[in-house]
C-alpha cells in the first residue's frame, strides 16, 4: 500500500447522513495518495453502519472511536493527528464537501514552497441541497491574520489550511479540549503565536461550508454552563497572555474583542453576562480603567442601537459589506464549484 501523502481528519457526532456527503466528496478526488481518518464521538445514530461500508469500500478510509471520558470535536481532532501518516494534514469538518481536484491543487502548491508551514485554500459558504455559494469564507486583508482572530473576524475557517504535519508535531499544537466553542479559533490563534511561516493561495475555491448544520455541538445549547465556562475560560486565556506580551494592537484588541464579547452575549440576551466579564476583567488589571470606560461606554451605545449589530454574524468584514438594505446576502458568483 502506497503511504498516504495527505491525511484528512473528520471528527463526527450523530450526523451520518452528511458524513456520507463529506466522506464521497474526499474519495471522488482526482489525487488518489491520501487516507481519511474518521474519529467517532460516541454517535447513536447510523454512522457505524455508514463507516462500516466505506471501509469495506476503500482501504485508505479509517474508522476510530473516541476513547476515554472526555467529549468532543477537540479531543477527536487530536486523536486524529497522533494517528495520521500523511506528510499533510487538513482538518475536514463533517458537514464540510471539497471540490474534485481540492487534493490535487493543494498538494501541488504545497510540494512548490515545501518550507511553509501551511497554506490557507479558498472557500465558500451554502445553505441549500444543490450547493449554491453564497459567500466567500477565506477573503484576504491587509490587516494583521493573528488581530483578525482575536477580533472573531476570522480570516479562514478549519478545512481552509493544508498543514504540514510536521510543523504541527515539532510546535506540539493540540486541541484544546477544554473548549465547547470556538475551538478553531484557539487552534488558529495558538498556531499563530508560534510566528509560522504560511501564505494565501489565489486560485479558486476548493471546499464547501455548509452554513444551515443547525445541529453542530458548537451552535446549540449556546448558553449552557459549558459554553459559558468557555466563553470564560477562552477571553482569559487570550487576555491575560497579551497583557505579557508587547503586541502594537494590544489596546484595540482589548476594546475590540471585549465588544465582541458585548455582541455575543447581548444577541443571546445575556448582557449582563458581559458586564460582568468585564468588571472581573478591570480587577485582574487586564484592563486599566480608561479602557474600561471606553469598552462600557461602547457597549452601553451598542446596547442603546442593537438592531443595527449584525456584522458579527459573517466570518470577516468585507463579507459583511455584502449585506444589502434589507439586511440579506447578496450572492457572488464563484468558480469551479462541484456540486454532488
Amino acid at each position: 500500500m502506497v503511504s498516504p501523502e495527505i491525511s484528512i481528519i473528520i471528527p463526527t457526532f450523530n450526523r451520518a447522513k452528511l458524513l456520507q456527503e463529506t466522506i464521497d466528496s474526499v474519495y471522488r478526488q482526482t489525487y488518489n495518495a491520501w487516507e481519511l481518518l474518521v474519529i467517532d464521538d460516541g454517535s447513536t445514530d447510523e454512522t457505524e453502519i455508514v463507516m462500516a461500508n466505506w471501509v469495506a469500500k476503500d482501504s485508505r478510509i479509517h474508522f476510530l472511536r473516541r476513547t476515554g471520558s472526555k467529549k468532543g470535536g477537540n479531543v477527536c481532532r487530536n486523536m486524529g493527528l497522533i494517528a495520521a501518516k500523511g506528510t499533510y494534514l487538513i482538518f475536514l469538518d463533517s458537514d464540510d464537501l471539497l471540490t474534485v481536484n481540492c487534493l490535487e491543487k493543494r498538494l501541488k502548491l504545497a510540494q512548490k514552497n515545501k518550507s511553509l508551514d501551511f497554506i490557507v485554500f479558498q472557500g465558500a459558504v451554502f445553505y441549500d441541497e444543490k450547493v449554491t455559494p453564497v459567500f466567500f469564507w477565506n477573503v484576504a486583508s491587509d490587516e494583521n491574520d493573528l488581530k483578525r482572530f482575536f477580533k472573531f473576524d476570522s480570516p479562514w475557517q478549519t478545512s481552509g489550511p493544508l498543514w504540514n504535519r510536521r510543523f504541527l508535531l515539532d510546535n506540539q499544537m493540540q486541541w484544546d479540549e477544554h473548549l465547547a466553542l470556538w475551538q478553531d479559533i484557539d487552534f488558529h490563534l495558538q498556531v499563530l503565536l508560534k510566528k509560522p511561516n504560511y501564505t494565501f493561495s489565489e486560485e479558486a475555491v476548493d471546499y464547501l461550508v455548509r452554513g444551515s448544520s443547525a445541529d453542530s455541538l458548537s451552535r446549540i445549547s449556546y448558553n449552557q454552563p459549558d459554553k459559558a465556562a468557555s466563553r470564560i475560560y477562552f477571553f482569559e486565556k487570550y487576555l491575560m497572555h497579551l497583557k505579557k506580551r508587547e503586541y502594537s494592537f494590544q489596546t484595540s484588541f482589548l476594546s475590540d474583542t471585549l465588544f465582541s464579547v458585548l455582541k455575543t452575549c447581548f444577541y443571546q440576551k445575556k448582557a449582563g453576562a458581559f458586564f460582568k466579564y468585564l468588571v472581573k476583567a478591570l480587577k485582574k488589571n487586564v484592563i486599566s480603567a480608561g479602557e474600561f470606560r471606553i469598552i462600557f461606554l461602547n457597549a452601553v451605545l451598542a446596547i442603546c442601537s442593537f438592531n443595527k449589530i449584525i456584522n458579527w454574524r459573517f466570518p470577516n468584514s468585507k463579507v459583511s459589506t455584502l449585506i444589502n438594505e434589507n439586511n440579506t446576502l447578496q450572492k457572488i458568483p464563484v468558480n469551479n464549484i462541484i456540486t454532488y
